[in-house]
């Protein structure tokens, strides 16, 4: 007879010869079989025994401690701390003035332009009130100067306005059907096609600028409005229009876009600069480029002197809580002026100073341990094993009561 064993292998005794029947030596002999085929099959699957596929490369495995850590720290604090400085330094370099002109009173009989431009039959005839503002440039803007305009409290940034432009007809694609989501600013009282359509371009800011520096007489400040907006959009995001026919301006537009730009949307530098909505309800848009001309007395920037801001006001802010402003500034190679980068690098270098400084407490410490206390670090059971282990057999295995190795140690050496 066959008997189950441990292994869960047939085991035929001697004295059973005689016992077994025809079926039973070829069932075994089955098994046997199997059993062959399932040891080739393990042998032809075994990966090859390189160092790559028996995971057997060398490899660095650094122990990161407290000692090691902290010079790496007080590395990154001096460079954030540096480049904050430098960053700072440049900023300092910058160049800038704001004139609020939210409250600017028209020339003549004073009155507040904010209170004229709110009312409807004032907007919505394309009037303007017109102001002036004196103000002194102590000293000279050295550098590339750029005239700017400033809002606040307005949201470009709401979803519905920001989706309310149609593509197509921008890049000069697409001339009707435009796209629903420039309703209700799609088409004209009289059915025809907006251009250029929706929210974004019907608010476009119209207020407009006139500078002038005193030298005896008022002189016009030369600037452009040429090379306000980025080259990729002049080139590729907005494009030309072949035909204006069957078009209508938007209705707070005093004038259409084809009296503004006759080759399309290319040429409107302002439109473009207005369409890229800002992330936030507090911002600048670029308005004007001073021009530099070596024959003039801008060949270096704005000179210091007296000038005299003249505003055709027609942008009402006072229905939306908002206020405007005029910036003149000069850039850096970040940018404009923002102390807040410079600001940020400092912090991030004094939180690396502050960590290193932590370590390198940490590292004394435990150094100081360690020299009086050789277990200094271990877990319990290990430094209990070698408290215990006496001196003679410090080196030697500890093994437990039934003969298996638990735990190999060695006796720290002191001196």
């Amino acid at each position: 007879m066959l008997e189950p064993v441990e292994d869960s292998q047939a085991v035929v005794r001697p004295e059973d010869d005689d016992n077994i029947d025809d079926e039973d030596l070829e069932g075994a002999n089955n098994s046997a079989a199997a059993g062959a085929g399932n040891a080739s099959g393990a042998t032809s699957n075994r990966p090859p025994s390189s160092a790559f596929h028996q995971q057997k490369l060398p490899a660095w495995q650094p122990l990161l401690t407290a000692g090691t850590v902290f010079p790496v720290f007080l590395i990154m604090s001096i460079a954030f701390i540096c480049l904050g400085v430098a960053l700072l330094l440049a900023n300092s370099n910058i160049s800038e003035l704001s004139i609020d002109y939210t409250d600017c009173k028209r020339i003549g009989d004073r009155t507040p332009c904010a209170n004229l431009v709110k009312k409807p039959e004032f907007y919505y005839n394309y009037s303007v009130c017109q102001c002036r503002l004196e103000f002194k440039l102590d000293k000279p803007m050295t550098g590339q100067v750029y005239a700017y305009y400033a809002l606040t409290n307005f949201h470009q940034n709401h979803r519905k306005y920001v989706k309310s432009h149609d593509r197509m007809q921008l890049s000069g694609r697409r001339y009707s059907d435009l796209d629903a989501e420039c309703e209700p600013y799609r088409t004209s009282a009289d059915g025809k096609w907006i251009a250029p359509c929706g929210a974004v371009a019907n608010s476009l800011f119209n207020d407009t600028f006139k500078l002038m520096r005193r030298v005896g007489s008022l002189e016009t400040v030369p600037w452009t409005v040429k090379g306000i907006s980025w080259s990729a959009d002049v080139a590729r995001k907005y494009g030309r229009v072949d035909t204006w026919n069957g078009t209508a301006k938007p209705p707070n537009w005093a004038v259409p876009e084809s009296a503004r730009s006759p080759i399309g949307y290319t040429g409107d530098e302002e439109l473009q600069v207005w369409m890229t909505v800002a992330a936030l309800p507090t911002f600048r848009k670029l308005h004007r480029r001073l021009i530099h001309s070596d024959i003039s007395a801008y060949a270096e920037g704005l000179p210091a002197g007296n000038y005299s801001l003249l505003v055709n006001y027609s942008y009402p802010v006072a229905g939306f809580g908002g206020t405007k402003s005029f910036v003149l500034a000069t850039a850096g190679l970040l940018g404009g002026r923002n102390a807040g980068l410079g600001g940020l690098a400092i912090a991030v270098g004094c939180l690396h100073l502050a960590l290193c400084c932590a370590l390198a407490v940490l590292h004394t410490h435990a150094k100081r341990n360690r020299e009086t206390d050789p277990y200094y670090g271990m877990d319990p059971l290990h430094r209990a094993l070698l408290e215990n282990t006496p001196t003679g057999a410090s080196s030697a295995d500890t093994a437990s009561e039934d003969g298996d190795v638990s735990v190999v140690a060695r006796r720290p050496r002191t001196t």
